[in-house]
Parts: structure tokens; sequence; C-alpha cells
């Protein structure tokens, strides 16, 4: 969805589903992220799209639970999205941006402290997307755009983009493989880098419960796709 695009969601607020100044890390965020909590007294004008969900019969009983309530709750993982079937053709959607594609190809859902991660080693991060029916995200569904580009979007709205976090990665034949998700020194072409590329060796805190705030958010990828 090309400019600044918002949709209406149940929880009384609305998300961007395009781009905020040409802003690729604003997509996802919500109108009251934007606005300090709450909503502005001029709301935007709507977009032509709207995504629905099933009744709560079919997707849980989360559903229909205020926002406050879902994030309050530490011990308890919320359902990851349901997404379509990979391969039905979707109208109007421009597989050639990365996003969208690497969307597609791997549903990458981001995790943190709201949906019971709580910054463990690299293998509790495997465990934890298996434990909700995904699995550890390879590089191209973090950095669709390749080394010292931004983030796939969809992240919450306390995330530090311009600090420096790394987030485990799978798919380089290694158990302690991670990238940064943040800026290194308020670098911007540190952020998706590996940790290795930026320090001589992988972190030993990779293979602990150590340094906790260093490993705010995972990525699990919903769709079964090889890496």
């Amino acid at each position: 969805f090309p400019g600044e695009v918002w949709a209406p969601v149940a929880d009384s607020d609305y998300v961007l589903i395009g781009t905020f100044q040409d802003d690729e890390t604003s997509t996802c965020k919500t109108l009251t992220g934007f606005n300090g909590g709450k909503l502005p007294s001029s709301l935007p004008k709507l977009g032509d799209y709207v995504l629905c969900c099933k009744g709560e019969d079919d997707i849980g009983d989360t559903v229909g639970a205020d926002l406050s309530t879902a994030n309050s709750v530490q011990d308890s993982v919320p359902p990851a999205p349901v997404l379509p079937n990979a391969d039905s053709a979707v109208p109007g959607v421009d597989l050639s941006d990365p996003i969208v594609a690497n969307g597609v190809k791997y549903g990458p859902y981001w995790v943190g402290r709201e949906e019971g991660w709580n910054g463990g080693s690299y293998d509790d991060a495997v465990n934890f997307c298996s434990s909700i029916e995904g699995r550890l995200c390879p590089f191209d569904a973090y950095c669709p755009f390749g080394a010292e580009k931004p983030i796939m979007p969809g992240f919450h709205d306390g995330f530090k983009n311009n600090e420096e976090h790394y987030s485990p990665v799978a798919g380089f034949g290694q158990d302690n493989a991670w990238v940064n998700v943040g800026m290194k020194d308020g670098d911007p072409s540190t952020t998706c880098k590996g940790y290795d590329q930026l320090y001589p060796n992988q972190p030993e805190w990779g293979r602990t419960s150590a340094e906790p705030e260093l490993k705010r958010y995972i990525l699990c990828c919903m769709r079964n796709e090889s890496a």
C-alpha cells in the first residue's frame, strides 16, 4: 500500500498499513502509538482496505479481550496469526516488494515480553517459536532488504530501532547465530548485521539467559517454507 494508508482495528484504534513519510519501519504502527497512547482529536481518512476475522468460536478465547488486558498477561502466549495459503493469489499484492514477498513466504510474527518471550538462549527461542506452531525465522525474514537495511516491520510500538539489540536467526548452520535488529552506537549501517560481523565471535550470552535486555524480540515464521 503506497503512502500513508490507515485501517481500523478492533481495539478502537487504527493501524498504518502503508508508510508514514516513506519510513518503512512505520508500517504496522498504531495511531495511538504515534500520539502518546491516545487517539488524536482529528482522525485520519481511512483507506480502501479492512481485515476481517472469523467469529470467536473459530479463532480462540482471546478474541475480544481489550488491548490493555492482553498486554498485561505476561505468562500466556496469544495465538499467532492465522495465515492464508501461501500459494493463493492475492489481488493487488505486489510480490516484487521484498517486505510483501518475504511476508507471504514466511509469515513472520514478532514476539516480545507481551507474548511471553523473556530473552532466553538461542535454543529457548527455537522452542518458543515451536510452542506457537512456528519456527525461528531465517535472515531473509528479519531483513528483507539485506544487510545494513531496515528490518521487517510489524514489531511492537516500544521497539527501540536506534538501540543495539539482537535476535536469534536460523539458516546459518549454527545454534547461536544472532542478528542486530537495532543499531550499534546509533549507526544504521550496523542494522541487519550478524553479531559475529560486529564482534570477533558469537555471544556467550546467546547460549544462556544472561543479558535479556539485549534479546528483547524474536521473529517466528508461521509458514513452513524452507529458508
